[in-house]
């Protein structure tokens, strides 16, 4: 009996003893294309180092696969640009021996009480790829969950102290957030109203003769209106109308009849349509639109002579200068409309 318990031992003995060996070699051989594929990736062969990488292990298979053999391969995709592929080698890693510190950090984040203590220094390295990898996707496709990704892992190894091209890369995307914001459109609608002043002319034709004589209007009223604006923080496009009423003074310029009135009735609309931009701010805003204006006046015409322009359309231009207040905005216009002008100051409300 004794003998026989000898034997059995001395038999499970043997086969640990080999199973030890074996595991050794294995073990050296590991380590020998570790050192391999590394010194491959320092030369900057990174696609040697992975294909030496993927020949010796299943990278499937979890267990069998040594850890430093998925960063590594995630660093060597880095280098050749395949950023998901990097990632995806990366995120095996941690799903191998640290994932524990994973979750705990990413808590940690959320609470921002990172401690870089309880991150395993190959965890800070493969954030910092990862981080890195996220931005070179997100500039590419500009997704929110590629950014969201970025920020993570960026913001990690910021909070580490791990390298200084963390916190640059995040002061970018902080610019270029608010960049993309202040060029956001948004439709902007807005009531005003002012004095509006306006100088034209007319012809007094004689019914008897051929005679044309010139006749100089100033008109002066009270012009209240709304529109729309399709605007960003630099430029927009913009449609406004508004309606006049006042009254006007004319006088002749020489001719054979002494031609005045005043407080003729007036009334009309002026109707625009253009392009502005905001040189300093979101405040302050110039543009030019081009413009219809018409104009009907109720003149006494003098015995012997008639006026032809009663009612009168015009085609031209308005020139825009304006600058918001906290509750409203002061708007000057300056309009041509052929031998016409206009000028108007105006506040408007914008909603």
């Amino acid at each position: 009996m004794a003998l026989k318990l000898f034997l059995i031992f001395t038999l499970c003995f043997s086969q640990y003893a080999l199973s030890q060996s074996s595991s050794k070699k294995r073990s050296k051989r590991s380590s020998s294309v570790i050192q391999s594929a590394a010194k491959l990736h320092k030369n900057k062969q990174f696609t040697k180092s992975n294909q030496l990488l993927q020949k010796k292990y299943n990278f499937k298979n979890l267990r069998k696969t040594p850890t430093i053999a998925y960063y590594l391969s995630g660093q060597n995709y880095f280098k050749l640009k395949k950023y998901r592929r990097s990632i995806t080698f990366f995120n095996l890693m941690i799903k191998k021996k640290y994932i524990k510190p994973h979750i705990l950090t990413l808590k940690a984040l959320k609470k921002d009480e990172i401690d870089e203590d309880n991150i395993p220094k190959i965890l800070k390295q493969a954030y910092y790829f990862m981080g890195l990898a996220y931005y070179k996707l997100y500039l590419k496709k500009n997704t929110p969950a590629l950014l969201s990704k970025t920020k993570r892992y960026l913001k990690i190894c910021n909070d580490v102290d791990f390298s200084d091209t963390c916190n640059e890369i995040l002061d970018l995307i902080v610019t270029k957030e608010q960049n993309l914001e202040l060029q956001k459109n948004r439709y902007e609608f807005f009531v005003y109203g002012g004095r509006l002043l306006h100088q034209d002319s007319f012809i007094l034709s004689s019914d008897t003769t051929s005679e044309e004589i010139e006749v100089l209007s100033n008109n002066a009223s009270i012009c209240y209106g709304g529109g729309l604006r399709l605007t960003n923080a630099f430029r927009g496009y913009e449609a406004s109308g508004c309606v006049y009423s006042g009254n006007s003074t004319v006088k002749s310029q020489g001719g054979s009849k002494s031609y005045k009135q005043s407080g003729v009735p007036i009334a009309g609309f002026i109707s625009e349509f253009g392009y502005f931009w905001k040189p300093d701010n979101d405040k302050t805003r110039l543009g030019i639109s081009a413009s219809v204006l018409y104009k009907s006046a109720l003149y006494t015409e003098p015995d012997g002579f008639s006026i032809d322009e009663m009612k009168k359309t015009s085609f031209g231009y308005v020139l825009t200068a304006g600058h918001e207040l906290s509750l409203f905005e002061l708007q000057v216009k300056l309009g041509r409309y052929g031998t016409q002008s206009t000028f108007s100051l105006n506040t408007a409300i914008n909603y």
